[in-house]
């Protein structure tokens, strides 16, 4: 992938990740295959880790969420992501952040785009880009769901940071919610 953020080159990554979990996703489900995917994966991580400690740059994790659970609104801050369904549903909705400053100070409140509102289910997936739709938060359905995030990594201090979001729109025709850092 390029290392320049965002643009085509990171698009048609995250096109092509997608579609290799795409052609996969049959002998994903399950829990025995979620199981022999975790252990796949960490043999790969072990036969490439670098000498110097540094994290792989890419990881793939499989997640079963309880019913109602998930993950509130965080950012993927230096890495991009597919989110794959494997069983039941999710939903996932993406934002943006709005104005000159890409990483607002914390303590500082900012306005959010709602970009994407979505739900993932076997086999369907969704993307961020490390700028595009970079903030997400997850709520698995009724059923509960098990989904599979791959990340690819750009800094060696990348990482997630959780947002406190509004629940009511600053501007609900473009669904602009007001947000902050939390601590």
């Amino acid at each position: 992938a390029s290392r320049a953020v965002g643009g085509a080159n990171e698009e048609a990554y995250l096109m092509g990740v997608a579609s290799t979990l795409s052609r996969l996703s049959a002998e994903c489900r399950g829990a025995e295959a979620g199981g022999a995917l975790r252990t796949a994966m960490r043999a790969f991580r072990e036969r490439h880790r670098k000498d110097s400690g540094a994290r792989f740059p890419l990881r793939a994790i499989a997640m079963a969420l309880k019913p109602g659970g998930g993950f509130a609104a965080h950012d993927h801050r230096d890495y991009n992501g597919v989110i794959m369904g494997l069983e039941g549903e999710v939903r996932i909705r993406n934002y943006e952040i709005l104005g000159d400053d890409p990483l607002p100070p914390k303590g500082k409140a900012f306005d959010i785009r709602e970009t994407v509102d979505r739900v993932v289910r076997p086999g369907r997936i969704s993307t961020l880009g490390r700028q595009r739709d970079n903030i997400h938060d997850l709520v698995a359905g009724p059923a509960g769901a098990r989904v599979l995030d791959v990340f690819t990594f750009y800094a060696k201090d990348a990482g997630s940071h959780y947002l406190e979001v509004d629940t009511r729109a600053v501007d609900e025709q473009r669904r602009v919610y007001r947000a902050t850092w939390k601590g």
